[in-house]
């Protein structure tokens, strides 16, 4: 899981743009954030995905913007949660 999560990290760092390996990197962030069991490895490198995904919420194709906007959604949704049990 960490190494498809670094993959997945490092295709959305990517300069060049790739439409193909774009919208992979988004749809398998997605997948693993919203896995409980890969939610704390993700919470981990969190700060390097949102460092990332408002790259690609700008791309020009709308597949990918609405991918990335999901794959935003569980992030959000992941580090939310995390959040709420730290402060209780």
């Amino acid at each position: 899981m960490e190494m498809s999560l670094s993959r997945c990290l490092d295709m959305l760092q990517e300069s060049q743009r790739s439409d193909p390996r774009r919208l992979a990197a988004v749809i398998l962030a997605s997948d693993l954030s919203n896995n409980l069991y890969t939610a704390s490895h993700f919470f981990q490198k969190a700060t390097q995905f949102f460092n990332n995904i408002f790259k690609v919420i700008r791309d020009p194709s709308p597949n990918i913007r609405k991918n990335a906007a999901k794959s935003l959604h569980a992030a959000l949704a992941v580090t939310s949660r995390r959040e709420t049990k730290h402060k209780n």
